[in-house]
C-alpha cells in the first residue's frame, strides 16, 4: 500500500524504495510512489475492487489487468490514487490463459445483452476500453441474476437452448451467425450517423482489439488497417487453419474472433546473441600461412631509419664557417 511503516514521526517519506527482483517478475503497488492508499468506504478498498473485478477475466494478461487495475482505481478515487507496477517480464503472463469458452454461452450472453436497453447500453461504455469479448463477459456478470424477459410467442426456444441441441460444428455455426447478426445491429447503433470513414475505423478498432486479445496484433490499436494488421490476421489465418477469404476487416470476421478464446497466436521468443569469441594471449596458436607470415615479419630485423641529409654545406647564420 507503500505506507510509511515508521509512523509520521521519523524522517522518511511515504512509499516504498523500489524492489530489487531477480528476471521474469512482475511486481503491482497499489499506488503510485510517494502516495498513500484510498481505504474507500466499501468492504474493499478501490485497489482491492477493481483487481477482484479483472483478475479472472479469461484470456487477459497481467500487463493489460493492470492497466484496467489502474484506469478504474484512479476512477474509483477521483485521481487520488493511480496504481504503480515495476516489471521485467519476458513474455507475457496469463491467470486464465488455458480456459477456453464455449461459443454458444457467449453467443447466449451476446444475444441476452443486446435485448437488454441498459445492458446494451452498459456493453457500449466497456468497449471503449475492453476487446468485445472482454466487455461481453463483464457485463454478462451483471446481467446473472436478472431475468430478461422471453421473446413474444411464447413458443420459441432461446438461442442457447437451440444451439445445444446440435452437434458441435452446427452449433459454432449458428452461434456465429447470431453473433454477425448481434454485431450489425450493435455497430449499426453505436455508428448512427457517423461517416462511412469513421464506421470502417471503428470495425478495424474492435478486429484490432480482439486479434490483440488473442496474442495476434501485438501494435497500437489505432484503428489503422494496414500492414501490421495484414500481418496479424494472416497469422492468425495460420494459426487456426483457415483460409484467408479476406484480409479486410469486416463484420464477420469480428464475430469469428469474438468466439475464440484462449492464446490463438504464441508470441515469439526472442532468442539472445551469443558474443563473439575474441582471441586472447593464451588460446590456441595460429597454423597455416598466417603463422608463417607472423614468423617472417618477426625475423626481418628492423633497420633504424637514415638521418636527414646535410644540405647546410657550411654555410650558417650570419656567413661561412
Amino acid at each position: 500500500c507503500r505506507n510509511n511503516p515508521l509512523g509520521s514521526g521519523a524522517n522518511i517519506s511515504n512509499g516504498l524504495a523500489q524492489v530489487e527482483v531477480g528476471e521474469n517478475t512482475f511486481v503491482a503497488f497499489a499506488t503510485q510512489p510517494g502516495n498513500v492508499t484510498v481505504d474507500g468506504t466499501d468492504e474493499n478498498s478501490p485497489f482491492t475492487t477493481a483487481l477482484l473485478k479483472n483478475v479472472e477475466i479469461p484470456g487477459l494478461s497481467i500487463s493489460d489487468m493492470m492497466i484496467r487495475v489502474r484506469n478504474e482505481t484512479e476512477a474509483l478515487t477521483v485521481g487520488r490514487q493511480v496504481p504503480w507496477d515495476q516489471s521485467n517480464l519476458r513474455e507475457q503472463f496469463y491467470f486464465t490463459e488455458q480456459q477456453m469458452l464455449d461459443p454458444a454461452q457467449l453467443s447466449a450472453s451476446l444475444s441476452r445483452i443486446l435485448s437488454d436497453p441498459d445492458a446494451k447500453k452498459k456493453l457500449q461504455i466497456e468497449l471503449a476500453s475492453n476487446d468485445l469479448q472482454t466487455a461481453v463477459l463483464i457485463v454478462g456478470q451483471t446481467l446473472r441474476s436478472v431475468e430478461i424477459p422471453a421473446p413474444s410467442g411464447g413458443s420459441a426456444e432461446p438461442v442457447g437452448t437451440r444451439v445445444a441441441n446440435l452437434s458441435s460444428t452446427e452449433s459454432v455455426a449458428v452461434a456465429r451467425q447470431s453473433v454477425v447478426s448481434g454485431l450489425e445491429t450493435l455497430i449499426v447503433g453505436a455508428s448512427a450517423g457517423e461517416a462511412e470513414k469513421d464506421k470502417a475505423g471503428d470495425l478495424a478498432r474492435s478486429i484490432q482489439t480482439e486479434l490483440r486479445r488473442l496474442g495476434c496484433y501485438r501494435m497500437q490499436v489505432d484503428g489503422d488497417w494496414g500492414t501490421g494488421s495484414i500481418r496479424a490476421l494472416t497469422d492468425y489465418y495460420k494459426n487456426t487453419k483457415q483460409i484467408a477469404p479476406t484480409t479486410e476487416p469486416t463484420v464477420g470476421l469480428l464475430g469469428d474472433l469474438f468466439l475464440r478464446s484462449g492464446r490463438i497466436c504464441k508470441q515469439p521468443v526472442i532468442v539472445k546473441a551469443k558474443p563473439a569469441k575474441v582471441a586472447s594471449d593464451n588460446g590456441p596458436s595460429q597454423t597455416g600461412p598466417s603463422r608463417k607470415a607472423a614468423k617472417r615479419a618477426q625475423a626481418v630485423p628492423q633497420r633504424p631509419i637514415a638521418p636527414p641529409p646535410d644540405i647546410s654545406g657550411g654555410i650558417g647564420i650570419g656567413g661561412v664557417f
